[in-house]
C-alpha cells in the first residue's frame, strides 16, 4: 500500500519483456493502496506503455477512486453454480481415479456458495479424511453437518407446536456435534422453499420442493413464514451474542414457537409439563 512500492513498480514498467509479448502486472485487494499510491499509478493506468497490461483484483469496487475505475474495463465475476461445481469435481475425481458418492458431491458444491476455491479447498480436506470412498455421511462430519435433517424435523416440530420436542431436537444437535448455524442456515433455505411454492405453486422455475416441504405449505401460513423467516435471520445475527451457540439457537426456536400460540393454549405457551 506505500507509495514507495508503487513507483519501484512503475519504475520497472518501461522495460520490455525478455519473454512473451506482455509483463502482465496483477494487483490483488487493489483497493487497498493509499491514496497517493493511486495517484502514482493513474498516469500509467491512462497510457500504458504497449507491451504492459495491469489485473486489478478487488472484492470492494466502490472503494477504488472514480478516475482508476473509469480507466478500466471491469469484470465481475458471478457465483457459480452448484451443478457446475458438482461437474467439476467428479471430473477431478474421476481423473485421480477416487471413489465417491455423487451426494458428497452435492453437499461440498452447496458449501462452497458459488466458489469454485472453497469448493477445491473443501474437496482437498474431504479426501484427505475419506479412507477409500468419498462418502457423503464422512463429508457432513467435516463441515459440522449432522446425519439426520434436523432443520426438517424442528419446522415439523414448530408446525405442531411442540415447544418439547424442539428442545430435545437441540440436545440431539449438541450430541451429535452438529453445526447450529448450519441448521438454522437450512432452516431459513426451506422457509424460502415454503414461500416461493405458496406464492408460486407447482408452476415455479425456482424449486422442486420434497414432499415434506409441501406438506409444512398446508401447515404455515404466509405470514407465519415471513415471522418464522425474520425471527431466524434475526437469530442468526444474535447467535454468537449469546453465552453458548446452544442457548442462542434454543432462543431462537423458542421465539419462533411463543408468536405461533395454539389456538387451544390457555397458559402462557412456556408453561408446557416438565
Amino acid at each position: 500500500t506505500r507509495v514507495e512500492d508503487t513507483r519501484d513498480l512503475l519504475d520497472n514498467i518501461q522495460y520490455a519483456p525478455t519473454n512473451g509479448r506482455f509483463k502482465i502486472y496483477l494487483i490483488d485487494e487493489v483497493h487497498m493502496l493509499s491514496q497517493h499510491s493511486f495517484n502514482a499509478l493513474l498516469k500509467t493506468l491512462e497510457e500504458p506503455p504497449s507491451h504492459v497490461k495491469f489485473i486489478l483484483a478487488t472484492t470492494d469496487p466502490q472503494k477504488l477512486p472514480v478516475t482508476v475505475l473509469s480507466r478500466c474495463l471491469q469484470f465481475n465475476l458471478k457465483h457459480l453454480p452448484a451443478e457446475l461445481i458438482n461437474q467439476q469435481l467428479q471430473l477431478i475425481l474421476q481423473e485421480e481415479r477416487l471413489d465417491f458418492e455423487i451426494q458428497a458431491l452435492d453437499i461440498l458444491a452447496q458449501a462452497a456458495r458459488g466458489s469454485m476455491r472453497d469448493a477445491l479447498s473443501l474437496l482437498d480436506q474431504a479426501i484427505t479424511s475419506c479412507e477409500t470412498k468419498l462418502l457423503a455421511s464422512d463429508v457432513k462430519i467435516l463441515l459440522g453437518h449432522t446425519q439426520q435433517d434436523y432443520a426438517l424435523l424442528l419446522l415439523q416440530a414448530l408446525a405442531k407446536q411442540e415447544a418439547p420436542t424442539m428442545l430435545v431436537l437441540s440436545q440431539q444437535i449438541i450430541a451429535e456435534g452438529g453445526n447450529f448455524q448450519y441448521v438454522l442456515d437450512e432452516m431459513l433455505n426451506y422457509l424460502h422453499q415454503i414461500t416461493i411454492y405458496q406464492c408460486l405453486g407447482d408452476n415455479n422455475p425456482l424449486i422442486s420442493p420434497k414432499a415434506e416441504i409441501k406438506e409444512l405449505v398446508k401447515q404455515f401460513s404466509a405470514e407465519d413464514t415471513q415471522l418464522f423467516y425474520q425471527i431466524g435471520i434475526k437469530g442468526r445475527e444474535e447467535m454468537h451474542l449469546a453465552p453458548t451457540l446452544a442457548i442462542g439457537f434454543n432462543m431462537t426456536m423458542l421465539r419462533m414457537y411463543t408468536f405461533k400460540p395454539a389456538s387451544h393454549v390457555t397458559t402462557p405457551p412456556l408453561a408446557f409439563e416438565q
